[in-house]
């Protein structure tokens, strides 16, 4: 959790330099700063699935008066004024983006000015500076609001897993602990590394497939066929395939069980979403712990 609160943090201060960079004279063009759109994947999902709203402790489920209770009171008060002035800057920006900024498209390297789709002219270094700070402020806007909301969440998530398993071990001790090395990875850690995987599967397999298969048929078939639609065919059978592929290696792969630190074995089916269980059975104290209820 601490790697996903890092890079959320990079992500943040990242989107403030880009957003910073959108005022200035030499704003940074939009291409150049594609990874932080993946980024706001890579560290919301984790968040996310650290929100589980679980029974807590003594069994009842818990009942929240704000999103990130656990977090400290200045980080929930900055997202709050991230979310306002996210809100905003993507009306202002819209409204300047559609009725006072000329259409530019980018071809053979250079920006140039197009009307439904035919060229009017190549765009003048002024309308290039306008084009990206105007499209750059609205696009860091949000990217600070997700970044700033996955590090407030992990924040709260990794400290209520603190104080639930201070409840539990107050509650219950153990006849007797794991006397070996027990594994490195939390439940946290697996359900979330296979949560990732089987996204990344489900996705990139499909996206894969489809590809190879398409510059097969026009290397064999250089003239459109009806075996064109193949690549099509084979996108939802292979994305179902393929997010049947994490669970299978991933439960070989053991987690520490809260009760005992020993190990502790997936046993679940195919994740599906953020509602689907994630049980996990200790094969040393026999305790079965669902996941997504921590």
């Amino acid at each position: 959790m601490v790697f996903f609160m890092l890079l959320a943090l990079i992500g943040f201060v990242a989107s403030v330099v880009v957003h910073a960079e959108s005022w200035g004279p030499r704003p940074l063009d939009i291409n150049q700063t594609w990874p932080l759109h993946v980024g706001i994947f890579v560290v919301f999902i984790p968040m996310i699935l650290g929100q589980k709203r679980g029974p807590g402790p003594t069994g009842k489920r818990v009942q929240r008066t704000s999103n990130f209770p656990n977090a400290p009171e200045w980080m929930n008060m900055l997202l709050s004024i991230c979310g306002a002035y996210a809100v905003i800057n993507l009306l202002l920006g819209v409204i300047l983006l559609i009725g006072f900024t000329p259409d530019l498209k980018q071809r053979d390297g250079r920006y140039v000015i197009e009307k439904n789709r035919t060229f009017i002219r190549a765009a003048t270094a002024e309308e290039v500076r306008v084009y990206r700070s105007r499209s750059g402020r609205v696009f860091s806007g949000h990217w600070m609001l997700f970044y700033w909301a996955s590090l407030t969440g992990l924040i709260d998530a990794r400290r209520r897993a603190t104080l639930q398993q201070a409840d539990r071990d107050r509650a219950f001790v153990p006849a007797g602990r794991y006397m070996h090395t027990p594994p490195r990875l939390s439940l946290w850690a697996h359900s979330t590394m296979l949560t990732l995987a089987t996204v990344v599967c489900f996705f990139g397999v499909p996206l894969v497939v489809c590809i190879g298969l398409m510059m097969l048929l026009d290397r064999l078939l250089p003239k459109p066929t009806i075996l064109n639609i193949i690549p099509v065919l084979a996108l939802p059978l292979s994305a179902l395939f393929a997010a049947r592929i994490p669970p299978r290696l991933l439960r070989r792969i053991p987690a520490r069980c809260p009760v005992c630190d020993g190990r502790a074995y997936y046993q679940g089916g195919t994740f599906y979403g953020s509602n689907t269980p994630l049980p996990y059975r200790c094969i040393d104290c026999g305790e079965i712990t669902d996941a997504s209820d921590n």
